[in-house]
Order: C-alpha cells, then structure tokens, then sequence
C-alpha cells in the first residue's frame, strides 16, 4: 500500500473565486526545464525553476469572467492513478485571425499556464503536454443571444495535479501583446 503523510491544513477565510481570467501557452519543446519544491516522490505543489529555450515565448490570451474554467480529477485503474487535467477556454466571435490561433492551440502540443480570477498561477504539462480533444467546437449559436465563437478543450493526462506557479518565475519569457479572447 501507499502511505503519505498528511500535513493538515487550516481554514481558508478569504473568498476563492472561480474562473480563469488568463492563460499563457507556447509549444511544448519551447519549455527546456521545470523544477518542482519539495521532492520527486513528493513534491509541495509547486514549480520552483522554470525555464524556456533562448527566443521562445508565451503568448497570453486575456478572457472575459465566467467563460473559462480548467478542472483535474483524479481516477485509479489497476492500482496506478493518473490526472485528467482539462482547460476549457472561450474565444468569441468567429473570424480569421482567432481561426488560425485557436486551431494552431487545438492541434499543437503546448505547456501552459493559466491565471485564475483570483490571482494564482497553475503550470499544466509537466511530464506531457496540453493537446485538444473532441470537444473543441466553432459555434454560431441559433438565438439572437447565443454564443458565437469557439470552445477549446485542452487535455493532458498527468501523475500530478497541475502545480501552482509563482509570475516571477515565467514573467520573463511573455510576449508583451496579448490576444484578446
């Protein structure tokens, strides 16, 4: 059996908001190394070293509230437990140039890192990478207030929930002119 020792934790009194306010992706072979605090066979949750290969960026996607979300769950087959780490992400309106970045992201293998509304930073694609699956969508809607735009799913299955990520450590290598989504 697998022992883990537990540390507790406290109540958390401040409000949590939900959402994904920001997401920062860029191919996955861009991304040269990642070091997680604690150790390897228990890491803290958190990247403490991050580094990406010299000229390569992270291109930043701005998103309006209660659009975006990621979510992780945790299954177990024969013994072994994997992560389901999934970001849903909401571009609006149909049009050429969100048509190009949004099926170079559904199609690619990336990294990412995501910014939640209430201000903290998740690292996704630590041992793998983010890729799209079935449910990226382009949709008109039907009724006159229905969305128009498109829905990307990127998925990566993992040995670890997405780890918590400091801005000061990833600040450096983001290209300055965010896309609007």
């Amino acid at each position: 059996s697998c022992t883990r020792t537990l540390a507790g934790l406290g109540n958390t009194c401040k409000s949590s908001l939900g959402g994904i306010v920001e997401a920062y992706f860029t191919d996955a072979d861009n991304v040269t190394s990642v070091t997680l605090g604690g150790t390897a066979d228990n890491p803290n949750g958190k990247v403490s070293g991050f580094t990406m290969a010299e000229g390569t960026k992270l291109y930043t996607y701005k998103f309006d509230e209660n659009v975006s979300n990621f979510q992780s769950s945790f299954s177990k087959n024969n013994g072994i437990g994997t992560y389901a780490n999934t970001i849903n992400l909401q571009f609006k309106t149909l049009e050429a140039a969100k048509n190009v970045e949004v099926s170079a992201l559904a199609e690619g293998h990336t990294k990412g890192i995501v910014k939640t509304r209430s201000g903290k930073y998740f690292f996704f694609g630590y041992d793998g990478y983010l890729t799209s699956n079935d449910s990226t969508t382009a949709d008109t809607g039907t009724n006159y207030d229905d969305f128009n735009g498109y829905n990307l799913v990127l998925t990566s299955n993992s040995a670890y929930f997405p780890f918590e990520i400091e801005y000061e450590l990833f600040s450096q290598y983001i290209e300055q002119a965010p896309v609007e989504a």
